[in-house]
């Protein structure tokens, strides 16, 4: 089953696009960098990090639970950002 747009690695230009959208020139290039930095980070360290889950729960298992956990972790960030630009009044 295919995720779409987010497999093919469509998914970091939408983030800078956003971040670059978002901040202004001079926070720009800094934000994005940091973008990059911790793609790099999450591909050292997660197979690391899933050897461990994959041992303990199996590669169903883990798999599984990366997903539910991104997905609570997505709809968490993306409340919180709604809510955090309602009080700057940013939408």
């Amino acid at each position: 089953m295919s995720a779409g747009p987010w497999d093919r690695g469509a998914g970091t230009p939408c983030l800078q696009a956003h971040t670059v959208r978002t901040l202004d020139a001079s926070k720009a290039g800094v934000a994005v960098s940091t973008i990059v930095i911790g793609q790099n980070l999450g591909n050292a360290l997660a197979p690391i990090g899933g050897s461990f889950f994959a041992e303990s729960f199996g590669y169903e298992g883990m798999f599984c639970g990366m997903g539910v956990a991104t997905l609570f972790i997505g709809m968490f960030l993306l409340v919180w950002n709604c809510l955090r630009e309602k009080k700057a009044g940013l939408q």
